[in-house]
């Protein structure tokens, strides 16, 4: 049985994402970068390491779940994967995911593929609907810049996670549809939403689920198992933090922001967007919403302290939840907007997005 994959470097040529014309591009960027498609890859292939073949990590069809009072697998300081689509609410284990990477689901009347990349800490929802067809995901036995990259059944494209778009077949450069995930710990998580499906280790699949492999990458000065390049030493290399993307370019936030007691409000402009930023790191979780002020609201926003699913209040009495949802008051079933952003490792923050911004600024609560 195979655990852990073996990777090796498969060193070809450069990047882009216009069309080819066999030119090197400008150089290797984030992702797609102002140059050319070369060689039919949208990423520079220097950075693309082979794994071992498509689905040597198999991927999950149709989980089992039960609820969350049934949990006994999980630890309260277990980082876990929230979910919330047309109020199905389900939790997914790292403890699980670490040795699948990719799960297939219907969430909410949703089909979408859950996913983890335990080398680069980084957890995403995406509809698994492309071009108007429903299909599946698999591990494509490749990582760039250690990073997961998945295929789809469909169309074979390779796509790679933390750009969220494929880099690689007849869709290349084109984007999938990010779910808002919530990550935190599993006592938090069970504490705001204890009503939680959970998936359970009836996987289907013969698995150590004790076992955890990755465990050693906690350790915020621990180095990357795999390369990744460039490299960046503002942070330490594990520390995990949120970031925040907007076209190439891309904003961390680390949790030492959230250092006061409770739950904090940031606010920020970052891109061509007002940004709420709320997090708590006692609680281990940090989410990011754009400021409906921008667009002409007048809401006073401060955090909620111990509000369980809640994290804001405004002037007009609306209470918000962790997924931006307001759950009562006036504005009562009205959503802010997500921002394009999930929680990683430092060093894949600067890898993927070169140079990425660190936010040092306080809080507002």
């Amino acid at each position: 049985m195979k655990k852990l994959a073996t990777y090796f470097l498969l060193v070809i040529i450069l990047v882009s994402c216009d069309e080819d014309d066999g030119t090197p591009g400008p150089g290797p960027g984030p992702g797609p970068s102002p140059g050319k498609v070369v060689n039919g890859w949208a990423v520079d292939l220097v950075k693309v390491q082979d794994a071992g073949g498509r689905d040597i990590i198999p991927s999950i069809e149709n989980s089992t779940f039960i609820s969350a009072s049934q949990v006994s697998f999980l630890t309260d300081n277990e980082l876990v994967i929230g979910i919330n689509i047309n109020g199905d609410i389900r939790a997914y284990s790292h403890r699980i995911l670490d040795l699948h990477e990719v799960s297939n689901e219907t969430i909410g009347g949703m089909p979408v593929t859950v996913s983890l990349c335990p080398l680069t800490g980084t957890a995403l929802t995406w509809d698994r609907t492309i071009n108007g067809e429903v299909t599946t995901f698999g591990v494509a036995g490749l990582l760039y810049n250690s990073n997961l990259i998945m295929y789809d059944r469909l169309t074979g494209n390779n796509w790679a996670q933390m750009l969220s778009e494929s880099v690689n077949g007849s869709l290349i450069c084109e984007e999938v549809d990010n779910i808002t995930v919530v990550e935190t710990t599993w006592a938090n998580w069970k504490s705001m939403y204890p009503q939680s499906l959970v998936q359970s280790t009836d996987t289907g699949f013969d698995r150590d689920y004790n076992n955890l492999p990755f465990s050693s990458l906690v350790d915020p000065n621990a180095n990357p198992l795999f390369p990744a390049t460039p490299e960046d030493d503002r942070m330490p290399k594990h520390e995990r933090v949120h970031g925040i993307i907007d076209g190439d370019q891309a904003r961390v936030y680390p949790f030492s922001n959230f250092e006061d007691s409770g739950t904090q409000l940031l606010i920020d402009f970052f891109g061509s967007n007002d940004l709420l930023i709320v997090g708590d790191a006692d609680r281990n979780f940090i989410v990011s919403f754009i400021d409906p002020n921008s667009t002409g609201e007048n809401l006073e926003f401060r955090p909620v302290q111990n509000g369980g699913e809640v994290i804001l209040e405004d002037n007009e009495g609306n209470r918000w939840n962790i997924f931006g949802e307001a759950v009562s008051g006036p504005r009562m079933g009205n959503k802010l907007t997500p921002t394009h952003s999930y929680m990683g490792y430092w060093f894949s923050w600067a890898a993927i997005f070169p140079s990425p911004d660190i936010f040092t600024g306080g809080s507002d609560g």
